[in-house]
């Protein structure tokens, strides 16, 4: 059996560095658009939003790291579209 450590008995350097989980709804909450969206988005490779797959199959979690999510807003501000810019 897997041990599992408590949060707070992890040394806190590594806490500070802890990078939220977002669950589909939370992300497509913040970024005002429907899961659906967010769904297809993912399958198209549309905005290069990392993803995190938590298990198999269709019972599988989508999670998105909070980071990811700031960094897709950030480019949106940028360019107003969220899509990757190539280097020229």
């Amino acid at each position: 059996m897997t041990q599992v450590t408590p949060i707070n008995a992890l040394p806190e350097d590594s806490i500070s560095s802890f990078d939220p989980l977002l669950t589909p709804e939370s992300t497509a909450s913040a970024l005002n658009v429907t899961t659906g969206t967010l769904a297809k988005w993912r399958s198209t490779g549309k905005h290069h939003i990392p993803f995190l797959k938590l298990g198999t199959g269709n019972r599988a979690a989508i999670r998105y790291e909070h980071s990811a999510v700031e960094d897709f807003k950030a480019r949106c501000r940028a360019n107003g579209s969220g899509e990757v810019q190539n280097a020229k």
